[in-house]
């Protein structure tokens, strides 16, 4: 290289070195953005596709950043950590926390949204929603990526923090992070993660039904046109009136609530005071599944005036957020005001989701002999539904998924010859566990033969060999 080129990769590397020292050191957590990366510490847990996934209570436990602030750190927390399954780990759970308020947020190197919430005290904490192209083999794919588009939704996120300051139901996951200067962190390094749900506003995830009997007035239930309170009970002391004694037009209770995870059906007791007919005046009620988007019609429209209760009542599916809506509707004519009371607003709940998925090895066959790299296949099915299954060969993880069939490559070389026991497992998502019989098969892969030809002279001679110079076979051996 000549002088004038050594100039030149001089001046580079100066002007590399200077311009990249420019500004201050940027925090663990800013650093820029490489698109589409996905993370790698403890990266399996953060996403559900961690072997211990199916022990997640995906019931959602309501709890304060407070309380998950207060929690231990488990003995022996590293990188490279399992999922921690003592009773009581926050890892094995699902929670929300309501009503909080999101600070800030932006997109992380990994591509997570970093979310920094903080309650009315000042104490912060993070919740992460992760990239949907990183869950290769969660069970919460689903649940995470409509979080994610929610987000998308409402935000244009960046690399960059961005302030917003609004009131946020966050639903996840708890996670044991290590401390590293995050931003929002908390003391003890919890977090959500992965984030399954989250909505703006008020109580906008429900909780759980407020003054179902009406015994304390009309608190916890939203009121449109005219509504009151009745003395007129069917138990207790009170009932709600939609609609009033006087003429009026529309009228409604609601609330927005979240069923139980063992709800069965949700029902409620009314009575019509209609002295006109169907075509004018009537009562109606429906139930919205905010989680489905459905929406059913418990009490059609009805015109009644025998002064008698009558119950009306629904399914339900367990551990969606929904919306009942208790209506009247009065064409204002003086001479016939018409209004309906309700009260007993009751979910019925059964005992839950107690039977485990069943499942069964269907490739190889049993008794079959193996040899190279071989595909395992393993079923499952559920009396709700399936969210992982898991492969193992002599009790040794071979691989999961979250769909039936699933299937996986097996190197036979990598075990000896001989017999060797296939199973599966398949979890739901009440955290049962259903465990396959096991499949026997034989493993048999040749010997290498050496392609060497007379390695160890033993013939007395160099056969196969090409000699040069001074060459013999001697009576010396290793």
């Amino acid at each position: 290289m000549n002088v004038s080129g050594r100039w030149l990769v001089c001046v580079a590397f100066l002007l590399t070195s200077c311009l990249g020292r420019e500004g201050p050191e940027p925090e663990a957590d800013e650093e820029e953005l490489s698109s589409g990366s996905c993370g790698v510490e403890r990266w399996s847990v953060k996403t559900g596709s961690d072997s211990a996934v199916g022990q997640v209570n995906m019931t959602a436990q309501d709890t304060t950043i407070v309380a998950l602030r207060g929690m231990a750190v488990p003995s022996g927390l590293g990188q490279n950590s399992a999922r921690f399954t003592y009773a009581g780990s926050p890892e094995i759970q699902n929670y929300r926390l309501a009503n909080v308020t999101l600070v800030e947020f932006k997109m992380e190197t990994d591509s997570d949204y970093h979310l920094v919430l903080q309650d009315a005290a000042g104490n912060t904490m993070i919740a992460e929603i992760a990239y949907p192209g990183c869950l290769t083999g969660s069970a919460w794919t689903s649940q995470v990526t409509a979080a994610r588009n929610a987000f998308d939704a409402k935000y244009a996120v960046t690399t960059s923090f961005q302030t917003v300051n609004a009131t946020v139901t966050v639903t996840g996951v708890g996670f044991f992070d290590l401390l590293h200067g995050q931003t929002g962190v908390a003391p003890n390094g919890i977090e959500l993660h992965a984030v399954l749900d989250i909505c703006w506003g008020t109580n906008c995830s429900g909780g759980a039904l407020t003054n179902g009997g009406f015994e304390s007035g009309l608190t916890g239930w939203t009121s449109n046109g005219s509504t009151s309170v009745s003395s007129t009970a069917h138990s207790g002391t009170q009932s709600a009136m939609v609609g009033s004694t006087a003429p009026t037009t529309d009228s409604s209770l609601a609330q927005t609530f979240t069923l139980p995870s063992n709800a069965t059906s949700l029902s409620f007791w009314y009575r019509v005071v209609c002295p006109d007919t169907i075509t004018y005046d009537w009562a109606t009620a429906t139930l919205k599944d905010n989680t489905s988007g459905t929406t059913t019609t418990v009490l059609a429209k009805t015109c009644t005036n025998t002064g008698a209760w009558q119950q009306a009542s629904t399914s339900v599916t367990g551990g969606h957020s929904v919306t009942l809506t208790l209506s009247n509707h009065d064409d204002n004519y003086s001479a016939d005001p018409t209004y309906t009371l309700y009260d007993d607003v009751t979910i019925a709940t059964g005992a839950g989701d107690t039977t485990p998925p069943t499942t069964s090895v269907t490739a190889p066959a049993a008794g079959s002999t193996v040899s190279g790299t071989v595909t395992v296949t393993a079923t499952a099915s559920d009396n709700v539904g399936v969210t992982k299954i898991e492969i193992y060969v002599d009790g040794a993880l071979l691989g999961s998924g979250t769909s039936s069939p699933f299937s996986a490559s097996w190197d036979t070389a990598s075990v000896a010859n001989g017999a060797h026991s296939l199973t599966s497992k398949a979890y739901d998502a009440a955290g049962n566990v259903g465990t396959s019989a096991a499949v026997s098969v034989t493993v048999s892969n040749a010997g290498v033969t050496n392609p060497v030809v007379n390695p160890g002279f033993e013939t007395g001679s160099l056969s196969g060999w090409t000699a040069s110079g001074v060459a013999a076979a001697t009576r010396y051996p290793h």
